[in-house]
Order: C-alpha cells, then structure tokens, then sequence
C-alpha cells in the first residue's frame, strides 16, 4: 500500500498511540507530515504508523482542523473524537516554567526573624 496524501493511518508509537490520523504530505525517505483531531501536525516516520486501505480528500499540507473535518466527513470519526488529548496525555513542563515557579514559592515564604545579639566586643591587650 502507498502512502499517499489523504491515507488514513493509524499511530502505534509515542503519546498519540492508537489515535488517527491522516497523511497531509510526503517528506523524505520513510517519513510523512500526518495530522488527526487528536494527534498534532508532525513529521512521522512510516514504520511508526499502521496504514488503513481508506482515503480521505484533504489538500497538500493541511492542518489538524481540516484532517478532523475531512475524518469526521467521512465517518471514520465522531464528535466526541474531536473533543481534548488523548487519554494519558501528560505534558512536560518546560524547564523556564519550573524555574519560575521555584521563584514564586521562595517569594511566598515569610522571611526568618532576625537574630539581634550584641556582638562581643574584642579584648585588646595593652603591653607598657
């Protein structure tokens, strides 16, 4: 089967596992550009994606609104498809976002109270 624009696939790796999708445009080598109501526009590898026999009419480079759109057309979708990340979808916070929340808590922590103690006063020896 040739992987062409418009086939509708299937992706068995990574976060958007067993999600669907379709070929918006051929890169090179084993690689595609897919897109899907649940899966994001991105190169992909071909061996990372199980081919289904159907097509769908979607021009060249389309994105994923327009995938979902022609999906849904088609019936190979429903509305509740359409709808939030796929299940077990957890995202990375970003390193810039970490360290911006580190800043946050150490605004929020009330100060200590500082010690007030005289400071011993240095005994100087006289020699006469």
């Amino acid at each position: 089967m040739i992987v062409d624009i418009g086939r509708v696939c299937i992706k068995t790796m990574g976060h958007e596992a067993n999600e669907k999708c379709v070929v918006v445009d051929a890169d090179k080598g084993n690689f595609v550009v897919i897109a899907g109501p649940r899966v994001k526009k991105r190169r992909c590898n071909i061996s990372h994606l199980e081919v289904l026999p159907m097509t769908v009419t979607v021009k060249k480079g389309a994105s994923e609104s327009e995938a979902a759109e022609a999906l849904l057309k088609a019936g190979m979708i429903s509305k509740d498809d359409l709808a939030g990340k796929p299940d077990g979808y957890t995202p990375r916070i970003p390193a810039a976002k970490k360290q911006e929340a580190k800043l946050v808590d150490k605004r929020q922590a009330k100060p200590k109270a500082a010690k007030t103690e005289p400071k011993p006063e240095k005994k100087t020896t006289s020699k006469k």
